[in-house]
């Protein structure tokens, strides 16, 4: 039957679509007036007035939805991160929702008041009787994203991949991976030093 390939034609330029509902066969034309007069033409040649065929209209692309935002995307800051310690080649891996200036600020915050139960870098500062250095400016994101579980996921990648090549700080076991898909997705993480 030729209709259905009639159809897709009118299809990429915009003007009918063909699909089955149900039953029932449904025309759907998106200009009013040219792409009526094609439907109805296509309908009584093809299926020669049948009742169970219904022509609809329906609007086109809406002209918001082709131009782009006339917004910047920001940067995201919240994500997987990681700190280094001066001393030594210990590095700590973390995940975060918050901006990471804030979590920098958390973490250097909680190593001035000494509190262990705030950051795992304290306790690292503590068990080297506070001979090592956090690095301030070694906090960096390096893996950027938004949504909390995969953020975790990520963490657990980075941290097991790190394993390999550093002493970690991290106190707190991350999210628990099957341990089947550590050595593929490490192959996937990239350290950058």
């Amino acid at each position: 039957m030729i209709l259905p390939y009639l159809l897709s034609a009118f299809t990429v330029f915009g003007g009918v679509s063909y699909y089955k509902k149900g039953i029932h066969k449904v025309v759907k034309v998106v200009v009013r007036g040219t792409s009526q007069s094609i439907a109805r033409s296509i309908l009584k040649k093809t299926f020669k007035y049948d009742s169970s065929i219904k022509i609809s209209f329906s609007p086109g692309p809406k002209l918001s939805s082709i131009l782009n935002s006339h917004k910047d995307k920001l940067p995201l800051t919240c994500g997987v991160y990681e700190a280094k310690c001066l001393s030594c080649p210990s590095i700590y891996v973390g995940e975060t929702g918050q901006p990471l200036k804030l979590r920098t600020y958390q973490h250097l915050n909680a190593i001035k008041k000494d509190e262990p139960d705030e950051s795992a870098l304290v306790v690292h500062i503590q068990e080297s009787n506070y001979m090592h250095i956090i690095d301030s400016s070694s906090f960096r994101l390096i893996e950027p994203e938004p949504r909390p579980w995969k953020r975790q996921f990520m963490e657990s990648v980075y941290i097991s991949k790190y394993e390999e090549y550093f002493p970690l700080m991290n106190r707190e076991e991350a999210m628990k991976i099957d341990p089947v898909w550590p050595p593929f997705l490490k192959n996937f993480v990239e350290i950058k030093k």
